[in-house]
């Protein structure tokens, strides 16, 4: 058993929210609560818009930027960064999470947030690790600068072999811009994986943190 509950704070992706990525993580959820391990899942409050069509108006699609699935990954700006760093600034600090998992667009905020904590661009507490689940490198022109320096938090990079959003060049180079991050490389595509394998490692990453 661990030590102590040690508390996530978990970030959907585009045309996603946190409901969806919860449940796509249920299992790992429910063995992880166990070691006590705890998720929380926050919905961006910016709405989804777009002017694709889709068959699935009525779900409550979020966003932390505009984009579509065309240039979702080499957008240049990102439109409401700002207001999404505010947002995330403000849940991190409701509660005393010790780490920030993010999918997707929303592993992209979490990069932006992490650097921006680390080189003292906001003030708020450091989170003691960073988990990135089919993430990419940032595209935004402006903000793409901050990786002159690597990002120091302990991360985990999760990534499929088969993402048809990002591949694995782009997880190559995900992978320097952090210092010596784990990495795990699952055989599916654009999700979190729940493989035995995969949870295994997410596990033993986890529970170094449980005595911090």
């Amino acid at each position: 058993m661990s030590n102590r509950t040690i508390k996530i704070l978990c970030l959907h992706g585009l045309r996603h929210n946190s409901q969806l990525l919860k449940k796509s993580m249920e299992s790992t959820i429910k063995k992880l609560s166990k070691l006590g391990i705890e998720f929380d899942f926050f919905d961006s409050p910016i709405k989804y818009c777009t002017s694709e069509n889709t068959n699935n108006e009525d779900v409550d699609y979020r966003q932390w930027w505009s984009a579509n699935r065309e240039n979702a990954l080499t957008i240049e700006v990102y439109d409401t960064i700002k207001e999404s760093l505010q947002n995330l600034k403000h849940k991190w600090e409701s509660s005393k999470y010790d780490g920030l998992l993010g999918f997707s667009q929303g592993s992209v905020l979490v990069q932006i947030f992490a650097y921006q904590i680390q080189n003292k661009i906001i003030s708020t507490y450091d989170p003691n690790f960073l988990i990135l689940v089919s993430s990419s490198p940032i595209s935004d022109t402006d903000y793409k600068e901050y990786y002159k320096s690597q990002i120091l938090y302990k991360t985990l990079i999760m990534s499929g072999s088969k993402d048809p959003l990002v591949d694995m060049n782009r997880t190559t180079t995900l992978i320097k811009y952090f210092k010596d991050p784990e990495v795990i490389i699952h055989s599916g595509g654009h999700y979190f994986s729940t493989s035995s394998e995969a949870y295994q490692l997410l596990k033993n990453f986890l529970l170094k943190f449980t005595n911090c």
